[in-house]
């Protein structure tokens, strides 16, 4: 199965924000993404037609197994990258400072 970045990031938008709204609605998506509401729609009509969104005549947004089984996996792997991130961070971080504090020591002796 591929999907592009794009609609996994839509994917992963409407899971995070239907665990913070009631109901996930196309201009919510455009609010959080900063999109505008046209290129939403778009993106929804594929997403629909793709079976991993389901739309109520409401204009309610819900994700289908597929659908949800993707954002979970995209959001699981931003998690984990973000995770690295940091940890990366604090150990450049950690070791930038031994360095530093090593040079200075050997400055002194």
């Amino acid at each position: 199965m591929v999907i592009h970045e794009s609609a996994e990031d839509y994917l992963e938008t409407i899971l995070m924000l239907s665990k913070k709204l009631p109901v996930v609605r196309s201009i919510d998506i455009a609010n959080e993404m900063g999109y505008k509401k046209s290129s939403v729609s778009i993106a929804m009509k594929n997403l629909r037609e793709a079976e991993h969104i389901r739309v109520t005549k409401e204009g309610y947004i819900y994700l289908t197994d597929s659908g949800k089984e993707i954002a979970e996996m995209i959001y699981e792997r931003h998690q984990i990258l973000s995770s690295c991130k940091n940890h990366f961070t604090f150990c450049h971080g950690t070791l930038g400072l031994f360095i530093l504090s090593s040079i200075q020591y050997l400055d002194i002796v």
